[in-house]
C-alpha cells in the first residue's frame, strides 16, 4: 500500500527527529498520556543545540526534566497548567503560565494566536487505512497535530486504540520515531474519611438519569464510589479515570437518557491504569473527541440534567471560588472547570447543577492547618469562579447553595460547612463586613 511506503520513508532516529526542533520555536507537547517520552528525552538530551525553545502542554505526567534549572537558557515552559514537574520552573521566574478555558486552545491554535511550531505526540501503529491514533487523547492535542509546522510521531504498539479525534494520516506526519514502551499511568490516589462524607453530599444533588463531568483525585474518586446505586447516568466529561469506569462497570452509567451523543461515552481525554487502557481499546462504547467539543459550553448546555464536579482551593464568604493558585504562587490552572460552570449555567432543561467540593481545611507545610473557607482570597490569588457564577459548595459539613442568594445569605451557608475550630473567626469576619451577627 502507498501509506506503507511514505511511513518507511519518514522513519528515523529520536535523535535525528528532533534535530527539526529550532531556537525559538514553540513546541507542544500532547497532553498526559499521548506526551511521548523518546522524543521529549532526546529532545532534552539535545538541549545544547537550542536557545529559548517554548515548551507549551496541560497535565504532564512526567518528570518535566525540561524544566530544571540548569536548562533556563534552552527551555522555557509558557503552558496550559502547572503541575508538580514544572511549577517550581513557573512560580521562580523561569517558566511562566497562560491562563486559558480549556475549550479555547484548539481555536487558538486555529487562528496562529498560539502558534504550533512543533508538535511532539504519542501515538498507535497505523491501521489497514494508514491511520495512527494518539494515545488516549482529543483533547487539545488533536488540533495541535492538524495545525503544526512540523508534526513529530512517536509510534508505540502499546498505544490503545480509541474511537474519535484521534486519528492521523501517516502522510501528514513529518517523522516518525517506532519505540515499545509502556503507557504512562496514573494509579487512583486512596480515599479517605472526610473525602467519603464529601462524596456522598455530591452523590445526593445527581439525580438518576443524570450526565457527569468530574474532576480527577481523591474527591471525584469518592463521589464515583458514591454514585454506584444511581441508574441510567450518561458521561459527557473531559477526562475519563479508572473510577469513571468502575462506575460504568457498576451498572449505574448507561448513556441512554443523554440529549446529545446518546449510548456514548464522550470524553477529551482518557487517563488511568494500565487495565483501564485496555478496556479503552477498540472499545465501540467511548468515543474521544477534541476539547474544542467536549467543553465547548454550548455543547455542554445540551446535556440533561447535566452536573459537574470539579475541586477548588478555597471560597471566601461571597462565593468566590481561587481553584488554581496559592496566594501569588501558581498551583495547577483553570483546565475545564469554568468551561463546565458555564454550561451547566446555560444548561436548555434548566436542570445544570455545577458543584464544587473540597475538604474545609489544608495542613500547610509548617504544620498549621488553615480554612478553606476564607473571608477573603487570599491576596494575589486568582478568582477562577465568580460569585455571580457560584452554585453548590461541598464540604465534609454539608452543602451550600450560592445561586440566588443575597451576600449574607452566603456567608451564612458557607460557614455553617466550614470546619468547626474556624466558625468564630467567620462569623467574626462577617460582621466586620455586614454589621450583623450571621
Amino acid at each position: 500500500m502507498e501509506w506503507e511506503k511514505i511511513y518507511s520513508s519518514k522513519l528515523c532516529s529520536a535523535e535525528e527527529a528532533v534535530q527539526h526542533i529550532k531556537s525559538n520555536d514553540v513546541v507542544v507537547f500532547g497532553e498526559c498520556a499521548s506526551e511521548p517520552p523518546t522524543l521529549v528525552n532526546a529532545m532534552v538530551a539535545n538541549a545544547d543545540a537550542y536557545r529559548h525553545v517554548r515548551i507549551e502542554h496541560m497535565l504532564s505526567l512526567s518528570e518535566v526534566s525540561y524544566a530544571n534549572e540548569k536548562y533556563r537558557d534552552n527551555f522555557y515552559y509558557g503552558g496550559f497548567f502547572c503541575c508538580a514537574g514544572n511549577r517550581d520552573s513557573v512560580n521562580n521566574g523561569v517558566g511562566d503560565y497562560l491562563p486559558v478555558n480549556f475549550s479555547e486552545i484548539p481555536r487558538h491554535f486555529k487562528s496562529g494566536m498560539l502558534p504550533v511550531d512543533v508538535c511532539l505526540v504519542l501515538a498507535s501503529p497505523p491501521d489497514e487505512n494508514g491511520i495512527c491514533h494518539i494515545c488516549g487523547v482529543g483533547g487539545y492535542t488533536y488540533a495541535a497535530t492538524q495545525y503544526a509546522k512540523t508534526l513529530i510521531v512517536q509510534i508505540d504498539k502499546n498505544v490503545p486504540v480509541i474511537n474519535g479525534d484521534t486519528g492521523i494520516r501517516v502522510e501528514d506526519i513529518d517523522h516518525i520515531v517506532e519505540s515499545d514502551t509502556p503507557i504512562r499511568e496514573l494509579t487512583p490516589p486512596a480515599i479517605g474519611t472526610e473525602e467519603r462524607a464529601i462524596g456522598k453530599y455530591c452523590a445526593s444533588l445527581v439525580e438518576d438519569g443524570s450526565t457527569l463531568q468530574v474532576g480527577f483525585g481523591t474527591i471525584p474518586d469518592a463521589v464515583m464510589e458514591a454514585l454506584r446505586g444511581h441508574r441510567h447516568l450518561g458521561i459527557h466529561t473531559e477526562l475519563m479515570t479508572d473510577s469513571l469506569f468502575d462506575l460504568v462497570r457498576s451498572g449505574a452509567v448507561d448513556n441512554s437518557m443523554k440529549a446529545i451523543n446518546r449510548g456514548l461515552i464522550t470524553t477529551a481525554i482518557v487517563m488511568g491504569t494500565k487495565a483501564s487502557y485496555e478496556q479503552y481499546d477498540h472499545n465501540p462504547d467511548l468515543e474521544i473527541r477534541s476539547v474544542g467539543y467536549v467543553n465547548d459550553p454550548y455543547i455542554v448546555a445540551q446535556n440533561s440534567k447535566m452536573a459537574a464536579i470539579n475541586g477548588t482551593l478555597e471560597v471566601d464568604l461571597t462565593g468566590q471560588a481561587n481553584s488554581e493558585s496559592i496566594g501569588y504562587r501558581q498551583y495547577s490552572g483553570v483546565g475545564g472547570q469554568v468551561d463546565y460552570l458555564r454550561g451547566t449555567s446555560m444548561s436548555r432543561d434548566g436542570l445544570g447543577k455545577s458543584i464544587l467540593a473540597m475538604k474545609s481545611t489544608a495542613a500547610l507545610k509548617n504544620g498549621r492547618t488553615v480554612s478553606k473557607i476564607v473571608p477573603v482570597v487570599g491576596e494575589g490569588a486568582a478568582v477562577t469562579v465568580n460569585r455571580c457564577d457560584a452554585d453548590y459548595i461541598i464540604t465534609e459539613y454539608g452543602i451550600a447553595r450560592m445561586r440566588c442568594k443575597t451576600l449574607k445569605e452566603r456567608g451564612r451557608e458557607l460557614i455553617g460547612i466550614a470546619h468547626p475550630d474556624f466558625r468564630d473567626a467567620l462569623e467574626r469576619a462577617f460582621y466586620e463586613r455586614y454589621h450583623v451577627m450571621p
